[in-house]
């Protein structure tokens, strides 16, 4: 190892290398002693014998000194050839990238002559691994001028020659870098573009690479041109993409002359063979391809339109089409008509979509006789089961499948309807059917009832409970009727008071204008009120959207009206603060009632 420094040293005194590549190669050397020691260590660890044995196979005296590829390159010289891609110092790292692959002054200096000028040292290593020389640069920017080192690169991995290049172009003058890469990358041949131009003189440089990543080849076209004369590159492409075959072809157009490329390629897709073709045009003679495709996709054969057929002799393809993508069985159908013997195609179908079985039809039928394919399909989407339509009639024998319906939508129990009953006996089907829509429960009934009776009013209707439920009706409200002089007044009226909001101070303040007036004429002038006053907002609204606020809730146009803002207010906020927006302007009129 002694011998290996003075030999560097020498090469440094006589002037042969730097003392900057005397350094590195120095320190090269130490590595390489610290790495032989380690492997001595692990040879250690062996069997005595193999030590003896390695111990003296090796003479450390003897050894001959190599240096790694590239040692040879000077630092300065490197650095001057890459001086015009805009290096003025490498790093370690460049350094032994540039020696490694063994970069050259010279092939840097001629790769900026064949007109590069952006490469980088990356760029330099790979060009050395793919074996990238300057004449290949130069061949391939002359005919793209502005090709990149990426694309140069790739045209080396892929083979891509010079001559490949200009036989391409002959015919495609305008393709980039990228498509002949691709043209290269898929094996696609200059005389294969040419035979194919033949066929297709304006033929896409995208539809030739996907002939050829498919194996299109001129055979193929020609025959599938015996069928479509007119048949474009496209047709072509997709045809071969699914890999339908000329004889498949020439098979399904016995049975369909007039079949399009479009319906062949479809049948391909989904293997619609010709021997199933020609089995379901013997049923439907008229049966068009949209249909064949159909059966093929939802796999109907030809047994289940028999079995289907024997029940529907006239049935159309359709309905055999719906009735398959359903899953709808032919025994289905059978149980089906056995309870409706005229039953349609149609419903048989909405029944096996909402999934209605034979027995839960049977049941129906035993609560309900007269019950309609229609009405138990409307039972089934709404999940009516047969103990609750029992249940329902029991309570009302004369209850139409309409209101069964709106029972079940609206969950009304059977059980409420019991307690319903019991504590108004003369309540309809419908007033019970308004009690659920608003969720009023017996126990409120029982509450109101007592409440109420304790006032003096002992018979309420299903309609009064459900006036007073939807306004939230509190019967004290009752006793502060009675206090302001209003003794006797029926219960539809003392609820529309409430509605109204007309307490006993707005009716000393209307009675201070007219002393006689009536409780309907407080109902009415209330009601005129609040009309005025909706009025009032919706052309609030309006003025604030001419003002240009776009985003104005009901709430923030109530909070503006109680407040007093008003135009005059927003236009003298808005001096101060054009961006000022409707929840500022709330915000600060409350404050500003607050500090007064």
């Amino acid at each position: 190892m002694a011998e290996d420094r003075m030999y560097v040293l020498q090469m440094l005194q006589d002037k042969k290398i730097s003392a900057e590549e005397a350094e590195r190669l120095l320190r090269a050397i130490a590595q390489t002693e610290a790495a032989e020691e380690r492997l001595e260590d692990d040879e250690d660890e062996d069997d005595d014998e193999v030590i003896t044995r390695s111990k003296k196979a090796k003479s450390k005296r003897k050894r001959h000194r190599h240096f790694s590829p590239g040692w040879d390159l000077r630092t300065s010289e490197l650095l001057e050839a890459l001086r015009p891609f805009g290096y003025d110092e490498l790093d370690e790292r460049d350094l032994e990238a540039l020696r490694v692959h063994e970069i050259s002054p010279e092939y840097i200096r001629q790769m900026a002559e064949a007109g590069l000028r952006d490469l980088r040292i990356r760029d330099f290593e790979e060009f050395a691994i793919h074996g990238v020389d300057p004449e290949y640069v130069a061949a391939m920017r002359r005919h793209f001028p502005t090709i990149s080192a990426r694309d140069i690169r790739e045209f080396a991995i892929h083979g891509v020659d010079p001559e490949y290049v200009v036989r391409i172009r002959e015919h495609y003058p305008a393709l980039d870098a990228r498509e002949i890469r691709e043209f290269a990358i898929h094996g696609i041949e200059p005389s294969y573009v040419v035979a194919l131009k033949q066929q297709f003189p304006h033929m896409s440089a995208r539809d030739i690479r996907e002939f050829g990543i498919h194996d299109i080849d001129l055979d193929y076209i020609k025959a599938m041109r015996q069928f479509f004369p007119e048949i474009s590159a496209r047709d072509i492409r997709e045809l071969g993409q699914h890999g339908v075959e000329p004889e498949y072809v020439g098979a399904i157009r016995q049975h369909f002359p007039t079949i399009d490329i479009r319906e062949i390629r479809d049948f391909a897709i989904h293997g619609i063979e010709p021997s199933y073709v020609v089995a379901l045009k013997q049923q439907f003679p008229h049966m068009s391809a949209r249909d064949i495709r159909e059966f093929g996709i939802h796999g109907i054969d030809v047994e289940y339109i028999k079995a289907l057929r024997q029940f529907f002799p006239e049935i159309s393809t359709r309905d055999i089409r719906e009735f398959g993508q359903h899953g709808i069985e032919p025994e289905y159908v059978a149980e089906m008509r056995k309870h409706f013997p005229t039953i349609s195609p149609r419903d048989i179908r909405e029944f096996g979509i909402h999934g209605i079985e034979p027995d839960y039809v049977a049941e129906m039928r035993q609560h309900f006789p007269d019950i309609t394919s229609r009405e138990i399909r409307e039972f089934g989407i709404h999940g009516i089961e047969p103990d609750y339509v029992a249940a329902l009639r029991s309570q009302f024998p004369d209850i139409t499948s309409r209101e069964i319906r709106e029972f079940g939508i609206h969950d009304i129990d059977p059980d409420v309807v019991t307690e319903m009953r019991r504590l108004i006996p003369d309540i309809s089907s419908q007033e019970i059917r308004q009690f659920g829509i608003h969720g009023i429960e017996p126990g409120y009934v029982t509450e109101m009832r007592t409440t109420m009776a304790a006032r003096g009013f002992n018979k309420l209707s299903a309609r009064d409970i459900v006036a007073m439920h939807i306004h939230e009706f509190d019967p004290a409200f009752v006793d502060e009727v009675r206090r302001i002089g209003f003794d006797v007044l029926p219960l539809h009226l003392i609820i529309e008071l409430w509605a109204y909001n007309v307490d006993e101070r707005y009716v000393e303040e209307a009675r201070e204008e007219d002393p006689d007036i009536t409780a309907q004429e407080l109902v009415n002038r209330r009601r005129l009120e609040r009309r005025a006053y909706e009025r009032h907002m919706e052309r609030f609204y309006e003025e604030l959207r001419a003002m240009g606020f776009d985003h104005i809730s009901s709430g923030q146009v109530l909070d503006m009206l109680a407040l007093g803002i008003d135009r005059d207010y927003i236009a003298s906020a808005r001096a101060a603060d054009p961006e000022i927006s409707l929840h500022d302007l709330i915000r600060r009129r409350r404050e500003e009632r607050r500090r007064s």
